[in-house]
């Protein structure tokens, strides 16, 4: 069973006003994106954009992570485009290889056996592993699938969509995230 959650990274300004000089543990520089009242904060301070929050995406499986906040370090705006994209990649060719977020990652997904995926982090300047992990193939797809769509809706709740470009991809994802889900029904 997956336990997937998101968490976006407040602005530097607003973990200024909440912890003044002390700097707080990494946890408390992201905001759990079901936390509607500390949305709406980073909302009213300018901080969210489906494109460019910084957002940390945790992966559990039965209990155990697979993705934390510090493995790997990596986070991004645009992390849940990384993985759609990487789903549609190994739907297209049972391989795939894509940004992970926007530091020096990327992640991959490969098919390893009957209804099993390979799923990757790799730190990309010397090309190490820093996650590998066989899954199931069709839960672990469904529910990184399922979190997409509950992002995107609260990005959409919240009125991140609001500019032309950003309703054009808002129009898009959901039909992305259905194709992919096609693929394993």
């Amino acid at each position: 069973m997956f336990k997937l959650q998101t968490f976006l990274r407040k602005p530097p300004k607003l973990v200024e006003l909440e912890y003044g000089l002390i700097v707080p543990e990494y946890e408390n520089f992201y905001i759990d994106i079901n936390d509607t009242e500390n949305i709406r904060i980073l909302v009213d301070h300018g901080g969210l954009d489906p494109r460019y929050s910084p957002m940390k995406i945790i992966i559990r499986y039965y209990g155990t992570y697979i993705v934390d906040y510090n493995k790997p370090a990596a986070a991004g705006g645009g992390l849940w485009l990384d993985y759609l994209q990487c789903v549609e990649q190994f739907i297209e060719k049972q391989k795939a290889r894509t940004n992970f977020g926007i530091d020096y990652f990327s992640m991959g997904m490969e098919s390893v056996g009957y209804g099993e995926v390979k799923f990757n982090v790799y730190l990309d300047h010397n090309n190490e592993e820093v996650i590998s992990i066989i899954l199931p193939k069709k839960e672990f797809i469904l529910a990184l699938l399922k979190e997409l769509k509950e992002i995107w809706n609260i990005f959409g709740y919240h009125g991140a969509f609001s500019s032309s470009a950003s309703k054009i991809e808002w129009n898009e994802i959901p039909n992305r995230v259905e194709r992919c889900e096609s693929h394993f029904k």
